[in-house]
């Protein structure tokens, strides 16, 4: 015969146990795996054509493809348009850098007349204001203090 076992710590292993084995499955079993697609299409192809369900999910799927081919040629609306964007950027920025070029040349071809004039304005203007101051010297040889004058103004102008 067989002895069977019948004391409570036995009975408590056993329950518990159990209701590990209860938990792994219960485990097992809360997780959801994912349909793969070839289950979607499984579903799809066991609903009978041309039922209220067939003609609704055609519908749904009418409405999606609808709805997507939409955002499709808005996404592409938005691309041309960035594409155009970048490229009158592009554009804009190629003619500024021009443009700075030409003002940049403008800029030192201006800078050397101004130069040349103010050369020429310093030689002309020293040349007029010595012989004035020559001919004051000149006259007046003897004034000492007059002559020391002229000596600081013309000090005084040199550039």
């Amino acid at each position: 015969m067989e002895e069977i076992e019948t004391s409570p710590t036995t009975k408590q292993s056993k329950k518990r146990s159990s209701t590990t084995n209860e938990k792994k499955q219960k485990k097992v079993v809360k997780r959801c795996r994912k349909k793969s697609s070839n289950e979607n299409e499984k579903l799809k192809n066991s609903i009978p054509i041309f039922t209220d369900e067939f003609l609704d999910l055609f519908r749904k799927q009418k409405s999606e493809i609808r709805s997507h081919k939409l955002i499709y040629s808005q996404l592409s609306e938005r691309f041309k348009l960035k594409d155009a964007q970048q490229e009158q950027i592009r554009l804009d920025n190629q003619k500024m850098r021009l443009d700075i070029e030409e003002i940049s040349q403008k800029n030192y071809f201006l800078k050397n007349q101004l130069d040349q004039i103010h050369q020429q304005f310093k030689e002309t203007f020293h040349q007029d204001i010595n012989k004035q101051f020559l001919l004051l010297l000149h006259q007046h040889q003897h004034d000492q203090d007059y002559k020391n004058k002229i000596q600081k103004i013309v000090k005084s102008l040199q550039f």
